[in-house]
């Protein structure tokens, strides 16, 4: 996952990452614009195909997806879980809010396989998913209204029946050791990274400096706990079928698990 994946020459990753940093500092929706950054797939270029193809067999039992199955990957980012999913034999559509990421994705489409550039918070195609997967914490970026929203949509582009599956961080052990502050090198750049929690939100500052040019972005997420899910499911015509704390199936621990992966129903 390099700066050259994005299919941009070096100057206009330049002048287009100057762009999106200026709109980052002005309080523009740090999702819109840090996802769309070349800088984004060097930070976490750890999250790699292994990882990934581990994880989509654990999900795919976990949640008993039948091959065969309409699904979706909600944030998709650059297609990885969804070339696995439909591998695994399904009818898969990703979505992602990046249009470099759809743009690095649409290589991949076949008869089986389509990507496109989305909202959460909107309906996609009503009725039309058996499963939908929102995989590495891609849910809570927005308030309360926004959160209960997206699960809204999701519930109408499901089939009656559908299952959603949400794969989050689990909070306690995630905040307990905040504020920390570290610096990590990839790709000859020093990322700055400062992680805090406030007004129950995680936030995780980036700076660094690249080619003469400095970058600040803001990461930020809604500390979810299981209790919020439950009431976020409620509220928008969802069941809890089954809660796991990693992607092996084991069970949540509140104070112990690296996650929390939810598998809820339409009802």
């Amino acid at each position: 996952m390099f700066i050259n994946d994005l299919f941009y020459s070096n100057k206009k990753i330049n002048f287009v990452l100057r762009l999106i940093n200026m709109e980052n500092k002005v309080g523009g929706e740090w999702y819109s614009t840090w996802f769309d950054s070349p800088f984004y797939h060097i930070l976490y270029q750890h999250r790699n195909h292994e990882e990934a193809e581990e994880a989509v067999k654990h999900l795919l039992d976990f949640a008993g997806v039948t091959k065969g199955s309409v699904v979706m990957d909600l944030c998709c980012g650059k297609g990885r879980h969804s070339v696995l999913l439909e591998k695994a034999g399904n009818i898969v559509t990703g979505l992602d809010l990046s249009p470099a990421n759809i743009a690095h994705c649409k290589s991949f489409e076949n008869d089986h396989l389509h990507f496109d550039v989305h909202d959460m918070r909107d309906v996609y195609a009503p009725g039309k998913f058996d499963y939908i997967f929102n995989l590495f914490t891609s849910f809570g970026y927005f308030d309360d209204e926004g959160n209960e929203q997206t699960l809204k949509s999701i519930k109408q582009s499901l089939k009656t029946g559908g299952k959603v599956i949400i794969d989050f961080l689990n909070v306690i052990p995630a905040i307990k050791p905040l504020p920390v502050e570290e610096t990590i090198s990839l790709n000859g750049i020093d990322f700055f990274i400062h992680k805090y929690l406030e007004n129950n939100r995680i936030y995780k500052q980036i700076k660094f400096t690249h080619e003469g040019h400095n970058y600040s972005f803001c990461e930020d997420v809604n500390a979810l706990q299981l209790a919020d899910f439950k009431r976020y499911f409620e509220n928008a015509g969802f069941k809890l079928l089954s809660v796991s704390g990693d992607y092996n199936g084991g069970a949540f621990d509140e104070h112990q698990s690296k996650r929390l992966i939810l598998l809820a129903e339409s009802i």
